[in-house]
């Protein structure tokens, strides 16, 4: 088996998942930006091989939503002690 088969079948596995996750309203949304950021190297070495110039740029917006949903339902839950006003 070759890395582009295993990337689409990865790709096809845990895209769905991800984006299943992210629609939840539990407490499982966070986990669906980090499969699917996890998954990001996979998309991009599918399209590079494949020679989808067009998707392969777009896939670094999603690979920045992704960041920007890790950091907002994984990091600043986290560490949101750091950001609380002190009176």
């Amino acid at each position: 088996m070759n890395l582009e088969i295993i990337s689409q079948i990865i790709i096809c596995v845990f895209a769905p998942i991800a984006i299943w996750l992210i629609s939840r309203l539990e407490e499982w949304k966070k986990w669906g930006f980090l499969i699917g950021f996890i998954i990001q190297p996979f998309w991009f070495y599918s399209f590079y091989v494949n020679k989808q110039w067009g998707m392969f740029f777009v896939t670094f917006f999603y690979t920045y939503s992704w960041l920007q949903g890790i950091n907002n339902y994984i990091l600043k839950n986290r560490y949101s002690f750091l950001f609380k006003n002190k009176k």
